[in-house]
């Protein structure tokens, strides 16, 4: 299994799907690990604009590799 590196918190700015995210997050921060392919399917991206979404939307992002 492969172990994380990044966590990015993403809010799209677009209040009509305030629920919709809201309800997003919570799943995710219920420790549901989400793949590239989860990400692309919660925020209906495809390829590489799931990248730019990231570089639009990314509130946070947070390193998680140590260097020992």
């Amino acid at each position: 299994m492969a172990k994380a590196t990044q966590l990015i918190l993403v809010l799209p700015t677009d209040h009509s799907c305030k629920v919709k995210i809201a309800k997003q997050l919570t799943e995710v921060m219920d420790g549901k690990r989400v793949s590239k392919k989860g990400m692309q399917e919660l925020t209906q991206t495809k390829g590489d604009t799931l990248a730019d979404f990231i570089k639009t939307y990314a509130l946070y992002k947070f390193d998680l590799s140590s260097e020992d």
